[in-house]
């Protein structure tokens, strides 16, 4: 039975009542289906939708007399037609509570529907994933929650930022929500976004998303005013480098390599220029032995890290606190064994 159907509990409970009205036959005719009493009630589209619904699951035949009535199949048609009354029930509750938000967890499913068993719940999902009502909210710290599709274009993040540029004159986007808008992030839609400038407060939220503020090193530098969403925001150069500063704010060492592998049209002036800003050994050491490590994705010239050589970090360090690491001798810096490994 199709589920775009707005009658399907009505043709249900009509499947249903043959189902229990009809009697010890083997040929029925069509008004001997329902009772007159119930006939009353019903209409010719919904019973000729019952009949079919019946038909598909092999408990009327069409005859030219009537309609042959497979006894055998009465038992798992009840049970077929029960499944489907509390799925289309369910479906219906669904769509109904969830539609009143962006974005919900699979937790607001198990609470709408506790009488559905979890395996229940996971089928559920996945018909709504199917049938295109909902998709999958994915990034980082987004398992197990989902946007219902016709409202995406409120967490889409060029909507968002311009919102947040609309509340906040100043604001300048970085970091992972750089990364998203360039699609450049490994996480489709992360739940926070990271701006510089006075927010009011460091913890406010738009569009079900949070505004985590971060202070950049110089908002003079490498950054960008798109126009048509009126937003200013890291260029691509400055947003891998302070990434590289704090993955943190990346989520993590592993997007901020799956960046470095998307770039495209990457000027490695901008990068040489930033750094020399900055004035920080460190980071250069940094950005020279990552950039050196996916050097086949970049495609840099030997310019490029000769003009990085000569501001790199005169003293080893290590890239993790945490961890020693082997020391890389080109740029003076402790990388763990495994560092690389999200490849």
């Amino acid at each position: 039975m199709k589920e775009s159907s707005k009658h399907i509990t009505k043709d249900i409970a009509c499947a249903k009542t043959i189902l229990n009205e009809i009697r010890d036959k083997d040929i029925v005719h069509k008004d001997e289906l329902l009772s007159k009493e119930t006939s009353v009630f019903i209409n010719d589209a919904t019973l000729s939708r019952a009949i079919r619904e019946l038909a598909r699951l092999n408990v009327l035949e069409r005859r030219k007399n009537g309609y042959k009535v497979h006894w055998d199949n009465i038992g798992e048609a009840h049970g077929q037609l029960d499944r489907y009354y509390t799925r289309y029930l369910a479906d219906s509750k669904i769509k109904e509570r969830l539609s009143k938000n962006t974005v919900f967890v699979r937790e607001e499913i198990n609470e709408l529907l506790p009488e559905l068993t979890i395996q229940q719940i996971d089928k559920q999902i996945s018909e709504l994933l199917k049938a295109g009502f909902i998709e999958k909210y994915g990034s980082l710290d987004s398992r197990g929650k989902y946007v219902i599709a016709s409202k995406k274009e409120d967490i889409y993040i060029p909507n968002v930022i311009s919102k947040l540029a609309d509340m906040y004159d100043d604001v300048i986007i970085c970091y992972n929500t750089a990364l998203e808008y360039y699609n450049l992030s490994r996480y489709a839609t992360s739940r926070v976004i990271y701006a510089d400038g006075e927010v009011k407060s460091p913890m406010n939220e738009i569009f079900d998303k949070k505004i985590q503020k971060v202070k950049l090193k110089d908002s003079k530098i490498g950054i960008d005013f798109i126009r048509d969403k009126n937003f200013r925001i890291t260029d691509k150069e400055r947003t891998i480098i302070d990434c590289i500063r704090f993955s943190k704010y990346a989520l993590g060492w592993e997007n901020v390599f799956h960046a470095i592998r998307r770039l495209k049209n990457f000027d490695e002036n901008k990068i040489i220029e930033y750094l020399r800003n900055f004035k920080s050994s460190t980071l250069t050491s940094k950005i020279g032995a990552i950039f050196e490590n996916y050097n086949k994705y970049l495609d840099l010239s030997p310019r490029f890290y000769s003009q990085l050589q000569l501001t790199k970090s005169k003293t080893p360090f290590r890239i993790e606190r945490e961890y020693p690491g082997k020391l890389n001798k080109n740029w003076n810096i402790y990388i763990p064994e495994n560092f690389f490994d999200y490849d």
